[in-house]
């Protein structure tokens, strides 16, 4: 399809309409070695893990690329208090999580003992990692595009989008946080003004062991006040 075929595509604030759409879209665009195995069976406790706080718990600051009939096709999961979103994970969201695992049977077929061992190494590392930048850069987001609609803007709407929403809520600086071997990801936010403020190392389980990643926190100051559009147009 061409360009001018398709739809216009308007970046908004979600909707809980949104929501089995945008768990969706997570869990495919989703690192594959961030998803053990075992778990290929039970997606919907990956996608807990991976976009429910921001559905749940902080949907003001969860946007969307709706592309009308198309459907939601890129999605930025925004904070803009780190701490609020680590202690929702390891008070409310982690343990629910867990309770599905044994009700669903997930927990008797994992490594369960690598996968906590790797959860803490990754956790330990990005907290440290975290910590002496929060205070700089408040402000986080990830983001997921649909693959046929990438390269066409619609990542930087939705990144431009939350920038103007952290901006009017006080954040000096945001910060993201991506894979050193994702060259395409790294060149799209340095275009974009991030460089490279902090990095760490994350531990995931993977077929045949563990394997280690090297994650870059890239970080962009943001200090000018910008408009407040309620909707942005892509296309």
């Amino acid at each position: 399809m061409e360009d001018r075929d398709r739809p216009p595509i308007i970046v908004r604030q979600y909707r809980p309409g949104d929501r089995e759409a945008v768990r969706s879209l997570a869990v495919a665009c989703a690192d594959p070695d961030a998803v053990a195995p075992c778990l290929a069976d039970h997606l919907p406790l990956v996608a807990d893990m991976l976009i429910s706080y921001y559905t749940d718990m902080a949907p003001d600051t969860l946007w969307v690329a709706d592309a009308g009939t198309a459907g939601v096709v890129g999605y930025l999961a925004g904070g803009l208090r780190p701490q609020a979103r680590q202690w929702a994970v390891a008070v409310r969201i982690l343990p629910r999580v867990v309770l599905r695992a044994i009700a669903g049977g997930a927990v008797f077929r994992c490594p369960v003992r690598s996968m906590i061992r790797a959860g803490w190494a990754t956790w330990r590392n990005a907290l440290e990692a975290q910590r002496p930048i929060h205070d700089r850069y408040p402000a986080h987001f990830h983001i997921g595009v649909s693959a046929p609609h990438r390269g066409g803007g619609v990542g930087r709407a939705l990144v431009e989008q939350f920038t103007e929403q952290a901006v009017r809520s006080g954040a000096g600086g945001i910060c993201v946080s991506v894979y050193a071997q994702n060259a395409g990801a790294r060149a799209f936010f340095s275009a974009l003004g991030y460089r490279e403020i902090g990095r760490y190392e994350t531990h995931l389980v993977g077929r045949t062991g563990t394997i280690r990643k090297r994650v870059l926190i890239l970080g962009r100051p943001v200090t000018a006040p910008g408009a407040p559009p309620e909707e942005r147009w892509t296309g």
